[in-house]
């Protein structure tokens, strides 16, 4: 991120969530540009099983997973700190939160001050297999070095703004701005 919208963060605890299908449109950005929306999986070594007749099927390789979802709100983090993550982003600095259960309850605590009625979860991506929270926490393996978390806003009517924004109080006790 820019430096001056970690000090923002940092200091108003200002989070800017974007709407999912903004990142299809990123396209010099390969860090970002990914269509949140649709997920074309490839699972390798996968049982299948047949529910109905409580049968399986064996093993198969290269088994395709279609999954789709409606648009949502989105922060994305990482879980992990490395430098190259700086040009990945094209950022100057990151948040650093060094209290992330403090973090999580000020988030889950404004944002349902915020879109009351609006589902709420934040979870760790799974990469090249299926999220038991579905698509919206699923991504492709090419993106495992991204060691994503997000956290994920679903308003109760369909989500048109392309931004949205909530402040959880200043974080200077909770995280600190690590410049590249």
């Amino acid at each position: 991120m820019d430096l001056k919208y970690a000090e923002e963060a940092l200091e108003k605890g200002a989070l800017r969530l974007s709407l999912a299908s903004t990142y299809q449109t990123m396209k010099n950005d390969c860090a970002r540009c990914d269509d949140e929306l649709n997920k074309n999986l490839k699972l390798l070594n996968t049982k299948v099983f047949n529910t109905s007749q409580q049968k399986s099927f064996g093993k198969i390789d290269n088994a395709k997973i279609n999954s789709s979802s409606r648009d949502y709100y989105v922060l994305c983090t990482s879980t992990k700190f490395y430098p190259y993550l700086f040009s990945d982003f094209k950022a100057d600095a990151c948040l650093n939160i060094f209290n992330v259960e403090s973090f999580l309850s000020r988030l889950y605590i404004e944002a349902d001050r915020s879109f009351p009625g609006a589902v709420s979860l934040g979870q760790k991506i799974t990469y090249g297999g299926l999220s038991k929270f579905g698509a919206t926490f699923e991504k492709n393996n090419q993106y495992l070095f991204q060691h994503e978390w997000r956290f994920v806003i679903r308003p109760t009517e369909e989500a048109t703004q392309k931004h949205i924004y909530i402040s959880i109080g200043n974080m200077e006790d909770i995280a600190n701005i690590i410049k590249n």
